[in-house]
C-alpha cells in the first residue's frame, strides 16, 4: 500500500501501514525575467540571453536569474552560468589558446576607456581651479569642483565580483576550459576563455570514478566540503555529517542499480514521448518532440548520497544540492520505504514517481502550473521534464525503525537529483507534437522516441 504525501504534510501525517511509501518533490520554481542585467566585457545581457558560445569547447555561457534557497528565482539579481553540451552531441577541439567572442567588441570597450580619459583630461584644469562666491552672511568662501572618482579599468567584473588580470574566474574542467581575466593594455583587462592542452573532454570529471574490475581509478582528488562551502553555502549537503542516530547499515548504489535507474527513467520518458500514455486528469498525455535521453552524472549522485546519509525527512535547500561541474538548478525526488529485507526497490521508487501521471491534466504539458490535486504530481513532471538530461542518485539503508507502533527491521531512503531541474512555472513540461521531431542533436540510438 502506498500513501503519497506532499512536503508540507510529511512526516507528521504518516499512516501506520506495512510497506508505507512516502514521496516528496521540490517546490515549484517560478521563472521570472530579471530586471537587472549581466555585465560581460562592457556589454549588458538580459536574463535568458546567450553571453558567450565556445564551439571548440562545446560550452555556452548564459545570463540567468539567481535563485533563492527555496528555489524561487530572484527578480533583481542575475548571474552568468556555464552550460555544457553532452559529449555525444559535440566534439571538443582543444588547443592551448585564448578565445575572445567577436560579439564582445574589444574596439567598443577601448573606445569607452578612451572617452573616459578624454573627459578626465578635459576636466583636469577645472578640478585645479578655484572660484569664489559668498555665503548668505557675506563671507567669502572658496568653491572647488568635486573630483570624479577614478574608475578601475584594470579589473574584470564577473557576477558582481572583480578580478585582477591573471586570475582564473571560472573553471569548466569537463571541457578543459577556464574563464580568465587577461590584461590587454595598461588600463584594459578582458574576460577570455582559455582552452587547455593535454586535457581530455568528458561528461563526468568530478566525484569518485566508476571503474570496472582491473581498471586503475583516476588519481585526481574528488571535490571536498570546502569546495562547495566556498562556492555555494556552508550548509551544502556535501558538508553534512552522516546521521549517528539512524543506525546506518548500508549506503551507496551498485553499477547494476545505476543502470536500472537510467533504464527506468528513459523507458518511462520514451513511453510519454511516443504518445503511449493514456492516463491523466484528463488524459491522454500528448507525444513529445524534444524529450531528451537522460544520462548519469556522478556528482549529482554524490550530492544525493550525501543528503541520504543524513537520514532526512525532507529536501535539502536549493543551494545545498548544487554541483561544481554544472551551473544549473538541481531538482530532487525522494523516496522512503519500510520493510523486513534489504533488497533494492528502485522499480517501486521510480514507478511511484511516474504513476502520478494519473492525476496530471494534459493541459499542463504546454504551461506547467502549481495546481491543487488530491495527490502530488511533481515527481512525475520532474521525471519527464524534457530539458532534464542528467540524473544521479544515492541510497541509504538503516534500521531498525518504527512507524507508530509497528517496528521494521529495514528502512530505505532513496534520493535522485536532476539537472537541469524542472517544474518551472509557466514553462512547458515538454513540447507537444510529432515524436522526436525537434531534436537539435539527433535522435537517441537507445530509446525510440527520445532525443540525444
Amino acid at each position: 500500500m502506498a500513501v503519497p504525501l506532499d512536503q508540507s504534510s510529511a512526516p507528521t501525517s504518516m499512516k501506520i501501514v506495512l510497506g508505507v511509501l512516502l514521496i516528496l518533490i521540490c517546490g515549484d520554481v517560478q521563472l521570472t525575467r530579471a530586471a537587472k542585467k549581466c555585465v560581460f566585457n562592457g556589454q549588458k545581457f538580459a536574463s535568458g540571453d546567450l553571453v558567450l558560445r565556445i564551439d571548440d569547447a562545446c560550452t555556452s555561457f548564459y545570463c540567468q536569474a539567481m535563485t533563492k534557497k527555496n528555489g524561487k528565482q530572484m527578480k533583481n539579481k542575475v548571474e552568468i552560468v556555464a552550460r555544457t553540451d553532452p559529449m555525444d552531441a559535440c566534439q571538443c577541439n582543444i588547443a592551448p589558446r585564448y578565445i575572445t567572442d567577436p560579439r564582445k567588441m574589444l574596439n567598443e570597450v577601448e573606445a569607452q576607456h578612451k572617452n573616459y580619459r578624454m573627459r578626465r583630461a578635459k576636466d583636469q584644469p577645472t578640478l585645479k581651479s578655484k572660484s569664489s562666491s559668498h555665503d548668505r552672511h557675506g563671507t567669502r568662501v572658496e568653491l572647488r569642483k568635486k573630483k570624479k572618482p577614478r574608475q578601475n579599468m584594470k579589473r574584470c567584473k564577473f557576477n558582481q565580483r572583480k578580478y585582477k588580470a591573471g586570475q582564473t574566474i571560472l573553471s569548466v574542467p569537463e571541457r578543459c576550459m577556464d574563464l580568465a581575466c587577461v590584461k590587454q593594455s595598461g588600463t584594459v583587462s578582458l574576460i577570455q576563455a582559455q582552452l587547455k592542452s593535454g586535457c581530455t573532454c568528458s561528461d563526468q570529471v568530478t566525484g569518485p570514478p566508476s571503474t570496472s574490475p582491473g581498471q586503475v581509478p583516476s588519481t585526481s582528488p574528488p571535490p571536498q566540503c570546502s569546495d562547495y562551502r566556498e562556492k555555494f553555502t556552508s550548509s551544502h549537503s556535501m558538508c553534512q555529517p552522516k546521521s549517528t542516530t539512524c543506525n546506518i547499515k548500508k549506503e551507496g548504489i551498485t553499477e547494476q542499480e545505476k543502470n536500472k535507474i537510467l533504464k527506468l527513467h528513459n523507458e518511462y520518458r520514451a513511453k510519454v514521448a511516443r504518445g503511449e500514455e493514456d492516463r491523466g486528469n484528463p488524459g491522454p498525455q500528448p507525444s513529445a518532440t524534444n524529450m531528451r535521453e537522460i544520462v548519469w552524472r556522478q556528482e549529482l549522485g554524490d550530492v544525493a548520497q550525501a543528503w541520504a546519509n543524513t537520514c532526512p525527512t525532507g529536501h535539502d535547500c536549493t543551494d545545498c544540492r548544487k554541483i561544481l561541474s554544472q551551473d544549473y538548478y538541481v531538482g530532487q525526488n525522494l523516496f522512503w520505504s519500510w520493510s523486513f529485507n534489504d533488497s533494492e526497490q528502485w522499480d517501486l521508487a521510480i514507478t511511484s514517481f511516474y504513476d502520478e501521471v494519473k492525476d496530471v491534466p494534459k493541459s499542463l504539458v504546454d504551461n506547467y502550473q502549481s495546481i491543487i490535486t488530491a495527490n502530488p504530481i511533481g515527481h512525475y513532471t520532474q521525471l519527464v521534464w524534457a530539458e532534464t538530461y542528467e540524473v544521479g542518485c544515492g541510497a541509504m539503508i538503516h534500521g531498525p525503525c518504527s512507524s507508530g507502533l509497528i517496528s521494521f527491521e529495514v528502512c530505505k531512503i532513496y534520493a535522485c537529483n536532476y539537472g537541469p531541474g524542472g517544474n518551472y512555472i509557466s514553462k512547458p513540461i515538454y513540447e507537444a507534437g510529432d515524436t522526436a521531431s525537434s531534436c537539435p542533436n539527433g535522435k537517441s540510438s537507445k530509446y525510440d522516441g527520445l532525443c540525444k
